[in-house]
């Protein structure tokens, strides 16, 4: 991948400053960052007051004002960072459902990622202070990464803008992996990733989601629900079902419970009133027919029974219908985050 890691001289920052042309090397481009933090403090209080506004943008406030490092502070400070370069750039941005909003998509002239602070190089006009986006980029593997970024600051330059924002934590993010991952709903009995599937379906028809199949379960005919399976009565699919060992006596083919050939500890045949009866030599143990206490049914077999276990509708298993387990997955900008943190 392409990284440029500057020396220990290079100063650390908390948001990207914009600028108008590619700076000569990575302590350039860090210098003009730290230089920008005054600019972006001014814009976020008043007389070191938090200004007055709506609660979502004191919020936003209140997270950059935790997040920034004063320009005296980051002057003493120094550390090693490292800068990827991305290209094949472009954002969309993300509705507060989580869906996304494919026709004010852009492409951009790249982006610039530092630990978890990116600068979007445009035109990029719409990214309003506080709006989510998601971004793309290309590394030098070829690797197309995703990265949902919240804006926090911007500066018009002519014809072209230049957008700092801040990549989210996985947690944080509207498509984070949690809901991606398929889960027992207990409120539909079915095995489902918690997102929407018509939001998957427009992120996976724009690439940004790849559909994974993880397994194929077998599923209620009546409600798609997942089914228990067992054997059960072949007439109403109950699983309470008795049987009993049976005797098989060799000399006079007589067949009856075992418990009838039982006198006193000593095996006689109740027919032939033969006695001493040795397993193997006079008689053989075969299974007695299974009587179903819910049905009275009798029979010598039992049946793979389903049973749903959302509606609980009871049917053979050769009638369930094949359900798929689906997981989506999206290349992150992450684990060039973790990289650059580490």
């Amino acid at each position: 991948m392409s990284t440029t890691t500057p020396s220990k001289t290079a100063r650390p920052f908390e948001l990207l400053r914009a600028v108008t042309q590619r700076p000569r090397d990575a302590n350039e481009y860090l210098d003009r960052m730290a230089r920008s933090l005054d600019r972006i403090q001014s814009i976020l209080t008043d007389d070191g007051e938090t200004q007055a506004g709506p609660p979502e943008d004191i919020a936003l406030r209140n997270h950059a004002d935790s997040s920034i490092v004063s320009s005296q502070a980051t002057t003493s400070r120094r550390t090693d960072s490292v800068i990827y370069e991305l290209t094949d750039a472009w954002a969309i941005p993300i509705l507060p459902n989580g869906a996304p909003d494919p026709a004010r998509g852009m492409a951009l002239q790249g982006i610039m990622l530092c630990d978890r602070q990116v600068e979007l190089r445009g035109p990029v006009a719409g990214m309003s202070l506080g709006s989510r986006w998601l971004v793309a980029g290309r590394a030098e593997d070829d690797v197309l990464r995703f990265g949902e970024v919240q804006v926090v600051a911007d500066e018009q330059t002519g014809e072209s803008s230049h957008i700092a924002a801040y990549v989210l934590p996985s947690a944080d993010c509207l498509l984070r992996p949690e809901i991606m991952t398929p889960k027992f709903d207990h409120r539909s009995g079915r095995i489902v990733a918690c997102i929407n599937p018509a939001i998957a379906a427009a992120w996976v028809e724009l690439g940004v989601m790849e559909r994974q199949l993880i397994d194929r379960v077998a599923g209620c005919p009546e409600c798609d629900a997942i089914v228990s399976t067992r054997k059960g009565c072949r007439n109403c699919g109950s699983v309470h079902v008795d049987t009993q060992p049976m005797i098989h006596h060799y000399a006079c083919a007589h067949v009856g419970p075992a418990e009838q050939f039982d006198r006193g500890g000593e095996l006689c045949c109740p027919k032939c009133r033969a006695h001493s009866l040795i397993v193997g030599a006079d008689f053989e143990y075969i299974q007695g027919p299974f009587d179903c206490r819910e049905c009275g049914w009798s029979d010598s077999q039992l049946e793979m029974i389903a049973e749903c276990v959302h509606c609980r509708l009871r049917f053979p298993l050769d009638q369930a219908t094949e359900q798929e387990i689906v997981a989506y997955h999206v290349e992150r900008l992450d684990s060039l985050v973790d990289d650059s943190a580490a």
